[in-house]
């Protein structure tokens, strides 16, 4: 059973968590869930730049010790007009809640940084996740250049609320 979560942003001592979230992996997730290489350095450098604040990433940990990593949610290109984002939830810790909370707290940020929109890619075989994405206010705007599964390319807009 899921303790109770706490999200906060990702920091540089995440790193060992953020690994291990990644390595553990089933096969189904790999293959929705493939924005970047999951391995040490991989790591490394998302932590660098959310730390020097090109990148926005935020964590899910259970609010008990262990403080384990459950599910991380990143937006990247924070320099440009429009972030992208992405998200990995554990398996064991889906269909909880715990995605639209990690979700919720990116858009929040964008929101925060006045960015226009949000910008996501989504395997079209995914469909938990383009539930939960189309829930939240995304729309599909086309197919999504993709050379290991097809995709959707999905935008939320946001410049109503800027």
């Amino acid at each position: 059973m899921l303790r109770a979560w706490a999200i906060r942003r990702l920091a540089p001592g995440d790193g060992p968590e953020l690994l291990r979230l990644l390595q553990s992996l089933d096969e189904e997730s790999v293959r929705f869930f493939h924005p970047h290489a999951f391995d040490a350095g991989q790591v490394a450098g998302l932590l660098s730049e959310a730390e020097a604040g090109t990148v926005a990433a935020f964590g899910a940990f259970t609010s008990l010790e262990p403080m384990d990593l459950l599910g991380y949610v990143w937006l990247w290109g924070l320099g440009g007009e429009v972030p992208s984002l992405g998200i990995c939830v554990g398996a064991p810790y889906r269909g909880l809640g715990l995605g639209r909370a990690l979700m919720e707290r990116a858009v929040a940020e964008a929101r925060t940084l006045r960015k226009p929109k949000i910008h996501l890619s989504v395997v079209k075989a995914n469909l938990p996740a383009l539930a939960l994405y189309e829930s939240l206010g995304f729309r599909v705007t086309g197919d999504a250049p993709d050379d290991l599964a097809p995709s959707y390319s999905m935008e939320l807009r946001l410049e109503a609320e800027c």
